[in-house]
């Protein structure tokens, strides 16, 4: 087991901030320890009732217990898992860590009413905060009123700007309260942004980008990390449609309606033609649908030139493979050509993954795409079959591989040589950048 003295410097500099600042936004990349630093935070503060909000996939493996469970000094918390219907109720206000996922919240906040949050939990921690970015939403909501109460929070993020520096508001206000930008998420938007014609896109003021770090910076953690740069390696697949289907293509994209494979397909916009030509890209559509993310009716394959390129990539590595999928049929047909392909959502799974029983795992982004360890088997290699547009699933899909103690540098591959695979990274490397810089502006130096 290890001991709270084999903790990163940045990960003992960041419990000594997080101790002092009791709410704060915690910035670390995938995989570098916010897990057992968050807990031993929670060891010197000694809150009696802890509530920990988590992605579903971090409940199902019980990643928060399993790291305590690796470490001397957090070995005898007690962390408990309430998604079972059976321990809910049992639980509620108990001593200890009692961890949630996020779909629960609305479960959580009827089972303690009329008590308020902060009567119940002395201090809350949202596992990837990013899910309550939309101040919006459901859950938001439904937190809103009662989180600024409870005296610890802590908000873990590795993808705090995502694909809008918008996200920062509704982040920093579960995590820190209102506080911080002294204004409500209109305001904010008012205050830094300007929006296009229609109201949906929003670009920074000059001189926002600095405002918003100014007043981020005093309620946040993320010091400087011992490992650095050039742990992963992007290596770019190229390929290219079969010329009758890239025909087909170009219609399509020219006129917003073709004919393909005896059907006709159609793109009723911008995003539902995106959705239509990323699916030929990958290789099949689906019919009698404009609806541009993925609908549940049938498909039909239009070409094999993407799978099979998987296929041979998996041969020509001969290691352990982990591909990202988007569409439900990619999976379907990825199994055809590759008949050992296991899913992460088998059962033991990651277990075996981990034990280097499977050469090649498949999961969908937002399924895997937070908490899990998949490299404690040495595996370093992943696919996207479909890069996702989400900058925030990009960066945590590589977070799988890509984690403290992953002894190998990581390779990244990605199909190019297409309008919209290429338009996808292109956008991403330019969220990216905002991300890192606000990061960078970020970090508590030594």
């Amino acid at each position: 087991m290890l001991r709270a003295t084999d903790l990163y410097d940045w990960q003992k500099r960041a419990v000594e901030r997080g101790v002092h600042l009791r709410r704060a936004l915690f910035l670390a990349d995938p995989g570098e320890g916010k897990t057992v630093t968050v807990l031993t935070i929670l060891k010197v503060l000694s809150p009696g009732r802890t509530l920990i909000v988590a992605p579903a996939s971090v409940c199902k493996e019980r990643i928060w217990g399993l790291e305590a469970s690796n470490w001397t000094h957090l070995s005898n918390l007690e962390i408990k898992n309430l998604q079972q219907l059976s321990a809910r109720d049992r639980a509620i206000g108990s001593t200890g860590i009692n961890v949630i996922s996020y779909a629960l919240i609305p479960w959580l906040m009827k089972a303690i009413a009329p008590r308020k949050l902060h009567q119940v939990f002395d201090a809350v921690v949202f596992d990837e905060v990013s899910k309550l970015k939309a101040p919006g939403s459901v859950r938001f909501q439904k937190l809103r009123r009662q989180i600024v109460d409870v005296p610890i929070r802590f908000g873990l993020t590795g993808s705090p700007v995502g694909n809008s520096l918008l996200n920062v508001w509704g982040e920093t206000f579960m995590a820190c309260g209102p506080r911080v930008f002294d204004c409500t998420f209109t305001k904010f938007k008012e205050t830094y942004f300007v929006s296009d014609f229609n109201g949906w896109n929003f670009t920074p003021l000059k001189g926002a980008h600095e405002q918003i770090i100014g007043k981020l910076k005093p309620h946040t953690i993320y010091p400087a990390k011992a490992r650095e740069g050039g742990r992963v390696s992007f290596k770019p697949v190229h390929y290219e449609l079969p010329a009758k289907v890239q025909k087909e293509y170009d219609t399509l994209a020219k006129d917003f309606v073709v004919e393909l494979g005896g059907d006709t397909l159609y793109g009723a916009n911008s995003a539902v033609l995106a959705g239509k030509l990323k699916q030929i890209e990958s290789g099949a559509i689906y019919l009698n649908t404009e609806l541009g993310e993925e609908p549940s009716g049938e498909w039909k394959e239009v070409h094999s030139d993407r799978t099979l390129r998987a296929a041979a990539l998996a041969g020509e590595l001969q290691k352990p493979l982990l591909i990202f999928y988007e569409y439900r049929h990619e999976l379907e047909r990825l199994k055809q050509v590759l008949p050992g392909l296991s899913h992460i959502k088998d059962k033991d799974a990651v277990a075996r993954w981990n034990r280097n029983e499977i050469q090649v795992l498949a999961a969908h982004p937002a399924s895997a795409g937070h908490g899990l360890n998949l490299h404690l088997g040495g595996a370093h290699n992943l696919l996207f079959f479909t890069t996702p547009w989400s900058l925030e699933l990009f960066e945590q899909c590589i977070g799988r591989l890509d984690r403290a103690g992953q002894a190998n540098q990581v390779n990244a591959y990605y199909f190019t040589g297409t309008k919209i695979a290429d338009d996808v990274m292109l956008r991403l490397a330019d969220h990216s950048e905002t991300q890192q810089n606000l990061k960078n502006n970020l970090a508590q130096k030594t």
